[in-house]
């Protein structure tokens, strides 16, 4: 038998948070299974804690690009960049949804 447990919103945050900070610049399979959870329960935080991984994320890749080198391998990069669309989006859509309040 399956069981459900509840995690509060801060829990969910130090999680991600944890595995995106982990993730970053690994070349295994860490990568997918970051942007997958990020993904996957991301649209549960709170835009705060969206703009927190944004901001980590596009640091880390700011910075690798500007030393001319890729965040992992570049197939990770590529994969990074399209998490980082992804979270762009969700902040957009919440701030849009705050302005019609």
């Amino acid at each position: 038998m399956k069981s459900s447990t509840k995690v509060s919103e801060l829990h969910l945050y130090i999680f991600l948070s944890s595995t995106l900070r982990y993730s970053m610049g690994r070349q295994s399979y860490a990568t997918g299974q970051c942007c997958d959870l990020i993904r996957q329960y991301g649209t549960s935080l709170e835009i705060y804690h969206l703009e927190s991984l944004q901001r980590d994320l596009k640091g880390e890749l700011d910075s690798e690009v500007r030393l001319g080198g890729t965040l992992g391998a570049p197939m990770d990069h590529a994969e990074w960049e399209q998490l980082l669309v992804f979270l762009d989006e969700i902040i957009d859509d919440l701030n849009e949804l705050e302005e019609l309040k």
